[in-house]
């Protein structure tokens, strides 16, 4: 999970995003925080030309356009997923509630997790990812294929499923 950004290029980052490529890694990158179209001011990692990258963008509070804050580029970002009132905790300052890129992009490693099956390869996760996505006629514009996830509900139709099934209604929402 790379939750950072950097405003120029690196090849140091890149070089080490090509040596976890392969190594047959996947790395889930945010897209990041200026609505900004990141085909014309590219923000890395997300950025990088690399088919290992996940680019997470994040959802609104409808989980159908993205989020006020979020990054969008047709070309780069590959999904969306949930960000809405996520608290975290501060030393010194209690708990925050979050609205970033940052906070969504864990959510598609925590689903990496899930899904995860120790002989795929970075292509494979990736493809199962993907798999367990809808399309969202109103991110068409601004996400390749219009590709979010809002829920695990079909998680169980993930080939090769390695996990166990969840009798908790809860963890599915």
């Amino acid at each position: 999970n790379m939750s950072f950004w950097w405003p120029t290029y690196s090849y140091q980052i890149e070089e080490a995003i090509q040596y976890a490529k392969d190594k047959w890694v996947l790395v889930v990158a945010s897209a990041w925080n200026y609505w900004t179209d990141n085909d014309v001011s590219s923000l890395y990692p997300s950025s990088y030309n690399l088919e290992n990258i996940i680019s997470v963008s994040s959802l609104d509070e409808s989980k159908e356009d993205l989020a006020y804050f979020s990054n969008y580029w047709k070309q780069s970002v590959d999904i969306a997923t949930l960000w809405t009132n996520l608290v975290s905790s501060k030393v010194w300052w209690g708990s925050w509630e979050y609205h970033w890129t940052s906070f969504s992009a864990p959510i598609i490693s925590g689903i990496w997790g899930r899904i995860l099956n120790w002989n795929w390869r970075y292509n494979e996760v990736k493809e199962n990812i993907f798999d367990l996505s809808v399309s969202s006629p109103a991110l068409f514009e601004k996400i390749d294929e219009g590709r979010k996830i809002v829920s695990l509900g079909n998680a169980e139709n993930v080939d090769d499923w390695s996990g166990e099934e969840e009798d908790d209604e809860n963890y599915k929402k």
